[in-house]
């Protein structure tokens, strides 16, 4: 039904949604479609033309939303309406779904979906993923059921500054996600073209689930990165855990989006000047080199708000900051100036903190000391 985003359905019905073809999705003239007693489809946009060969004009937002309500059945007895809403418009794919208990007693509820972001025409081997966790859910091998978390920084699964995929397998939920200034958490994925596909989720998804597609048949297998918003964890019906409990008549809504964007880690990117990137780098060069003045490792402002310990007066701990200083693993930004000026280099040899500080004076510098969250924080509010 993704085909649903891109026009709108004409005025018919249809007792199978496998009959729903491409040559359907011309214009509507309704405002109701059914697919079945129980499924209805709900158009929101009015009269649309064939978007076939035409390129849609700035401010075009076109929409569709599906609605089911869920009677009570063995295992899970609780009246439910669900409507998930499409919106296609200039910031890309936005899916809110929309859960009422229509029933007379408590009911539990979570919501998930299984988008995939595409690599290109290519396996996600050779695409760079960026995406800030602090944690993953460890589960067995067997049943994929969970079994623990452990910290994901400095590790294996640590895609906060960005690599490449290569051959890791993963098929693991993610949580203590990090979050820009709206609250939403990102995941990208840029392949070898230099676009970049990437999905975000509001705050009511607190676990992205990420899925290389190993195990799926050949012809399918590692061809996208599945990126699954989730309200709570595997299992989580038979744990309890986060799972909501709506009351009667309560409502709950969800919402997620995707879309895709020119890449910044092509060799094209890579080699432009930036003035936008060199400034953050002036800017984090002179905060760090300001903390030379003050020999306490303080936090800047701009991370303030996020997650993240903290110590009496903003300030941390002398011995992190020490041992942040003997780490011999620190990376140069990519944006750095090619003369060596204002040069920022960072390392995550501690779990639990990011180390920044100034490559022009090495270990010599004063050394920021932030959470991975923070610092994932900051460069998303860029």
């Amino acid at each position: 039904m993704h085909e649903c985003v891109l026009a709108s359905l004409p005025k018919t019905s249809c007792t199978d949604a496998s009959t729903i073809t491409r040559r359907h999705l011309t214009y509507a003239q309704t405002p109701e479609w059914t697919l079945s007693a129980a499924v209805t489809v709900r158009l929101r946009a009015k009269a649309a033309p064939d978007y076939r060969g035409l390129r849609p004009r700035a401010g075009w937002r076109r929409g569709v939303t599906m609605g089911t309500r869920l009677y009570p059945l063995t295992g899970y007895p609780f009246l439910l309406d669900v409507a998930v809403d499409y919106v296609l418009d200039d910031e890309g794919l936005t899916v809110t779904t929309t859960a009422t208990n229509r029933g007379e007693q408590t009911c539990p509820y979570g919501c998930g979906q299984h988008p995939y972001l595409s690599p290109g025409g290519g396996l996600v081997n050779d695409a760079v993923l960026s995406f800030a966790a602090g944690n993953r859910i460890i589960t067995d091998p067997h049943r994929q059921l969970p079994t623990g978390t452990e910290p994901v920084g400095g590790g294996c699964f640590d895609f906060s500054q960005g690599r490449r995929l290569e051959d890791l397998r993963i098929d693991y939920a993610f949580f203590d996600l990090a979050r820009d200034g709206a609250g939403r958490a990102w995941v990208r994925l840029e392949g070898p073209d230099g676009k970049r596909a990437e999905l975000w989720v509001d705050g009511s998804y607190p676990i992205v689930e990420l899925f290389t597609g190993d195990t799926l048949s050949p012809h399918r297998r590692r061809r996208g990165l599945g990126t699954e918003p989730m309200t709570c964890p595997p299992n989580a019906f038979q744990s309890g855990e986060a799972v909501l409990r709506l009351a009667p008549g309560e409502v709950v809504t969800n919402r997620w989006g995707a879309r895709l964007r020119a890449g910044v880690n092509s060799a094209a990117a890579q080699n432009r000047p930036t003035g936008g990137a060199n400034s953050i780098c002036t800017g984090v060069c002179t905060l760090v080199s300001s903390l030379a003045v003050d020999q306490r490792i303080r936090r800047p402002d701009r991370f303030r708000g996020h997650a993240g310990p903290r110590r009496e007066g903003d300030h941390v701990d002398h011995k992190i900051a020490h041992t942040l200083r003997t780490c011999t693993q620190w990376r140069k930004s990519s944006y750095s100036f090619p003369d060596g000026q204002e040069c920022v280099e960072i390392t995550t040899e501690l779990v639990r903190w990011v180390g920044v500080r100034d490559s022009k004076l090495g270990a010599a510098s004063p050394v920021l000391a932030v959470t991975p969250a923070q610092w994932q924080a900051m460069l998303l509010s860029l």
